[in-house]
C-alpha cells in the first residue's frame, strides 16, 4: 500500500504536515468529505492500536518498505499485518483526532486541535492546493 502525506519540507529530515484549521472547511465541502467522529491511535513501535468512539479497534503491525519525498507529498510504501488484540497500557504515543474522509476512504483528514493533516491512500492529486 502507499499513502500520500501532503506537507513541506523543513530539510532532509524534517517534514511539516500541520495545516491551518482555517482551511478546513473548504476541503471538507469541496471534496464532499463525510465525519467519521473521533479516533484514538496508540502506537507501541510498529503496533498501531485504533479505536473509534463507536467502540471498534484494531490491531495493525505496520511495516514501513519506502520513504521518499515527491513535492508535496512525502510518500510512504508499507505494508499492513493484523496483530492479536491484547491488554496494553504503556504506550510510544498517543494520537486523539477527529476524521473525514470520501466514501471510498482514500482521501482522509485528520483534525487535532489546533491543525489538521491530509492523507492520500494509493493516489496523488496533481497540483494540489490548499
Amino acid at each position: 500500500m502507499k499513502k500520500f502525506n501532503y506537507c513541506k519540507k523543513i530539510n532532509s529530515y524534517i517534514y511539516d504536515e500541520k495545516i491551518k484549521k482555517d482551511k478546513l472547511n473548504n476541503l471538507i465541502i469541496k471534496y464532499n468529505l463525510i465525519n467519521k467522529g473521533k479516533y484514538k491511535d496508540y502506537w507501541i513501535n510498529n503496533l498501531l492500536i485504533n479505536i473509534s468512539e463507536k467502540g471498534n479497534l484494531n490491531f495493525n503491525y505496520i511495516h514501513e518498505l519506502n520513504i521518499k519525498y515527491i513535492e508535496p507529498y512525502l510518500i510512504t510504501e508499507y505494508e499492513i499485518n493484523q496483530c492479536e488484540p491484547f491488554n496494553f497500557h504503556d504506550v510510544d504515543h498517543i494520537d486523539e483526532y477527529n476524521l473525514f474522509c470520501d466514501k471510498d476512504n482514500k482521501f482522509l483528514i485528520y483534525e487535532y486541535n489546533t491543525y489538521f493533516t491530509i492523507e492520500l491512500n494509493d493516489f496523488m492529486i496533481k497540483d494540489f492546493e490548499i
